[in-house]
């Protein structure tokens, strides 16, 4: 559950499903609007009727009176990583091919706050964060993979990630707010599904 929404139907927009070809499926929360994760077992309150297990609650972060951001990255080249030694090196070949090198490259990017209007200082308030991600896998396709390079070696697989999240909060009185907030993560790739 985030912010009192439940979100775990990955067929709309749910959490927590990945796939080792396509990554992520459904939304994530991108972890850098996540303020605090509440785990619920047993004897929770009645809210969560529809939970038989347990609960976990994602509390998101809000804007204050103060402005605040992050700047953050990761990066991890090509040529920092030597050839993988694969699973497979001594048996026959996957459908797709051998695993050569991975890499990735990511930004963080937050900003939070209050909307500069007035009296509205003090009851309205924005958080957003934008946290874009370049994967890449570079493989040698193996024969009869239907995947070719032009130049007949090694494949780039690119995997892009545009993750994001906003949240405008409106504090009507100290017991009584209004919260809206977008979150999604679109991903572009060039890996291709494949049939055996």
């Amino acid at each position: 559950i985030a912010d009192g929404v439940i979100v775990n139907d990955a067929a709309y927009g749910g959490m927590g499903v990945f796939s080792r070809v396509y990554g992520s499926i459904g939304v994530g929360i991108n972890l850098s609007f996540v303020k605090e994760v509440q785990v619920k077992t047993a004897g929770f309150e009645p809210q969560y009727g529809r939970a038989t297990g347990g609960v976990i609650q994602i509390v998101t972060k809000s804007g204050s009176t103060a402005t605040h951001g992050v700047i953050g990255g990761y990066f991890q080249p090509q040529t920092w990583s030597a050839v993988y030694a694969n699973s497979d090196d001594f048996r026959p070949l996957n459908l797709i091919g051998r695993q050569l090198h991975r890499g990735g490259y990511e930004g963080d990017f937050e900003l939070g706050g209050y909307v500069p209007l007035g009296r509205l200082k003090d009851h309205l308030f924005y958080f957003g964060a934008f946290n874009p991600t370049w994967n890449h896998s570079w493989v040698a396709p193996a024969a009869g993979s239907g995947l070719f390079t032009s130049t007949g070696g090694e494949m780039d697989r690119v995997t892009r990630i545009w993750d994001y999240s906003a949240k405008l909060t409106w504090q009507i009185n100290p017991k009584h707010r209004i919260e809206s907030l977008v979150f999604s993560d679109p991903t572009l790739t060039n890996a291709s599904a494949f049939s055996t």
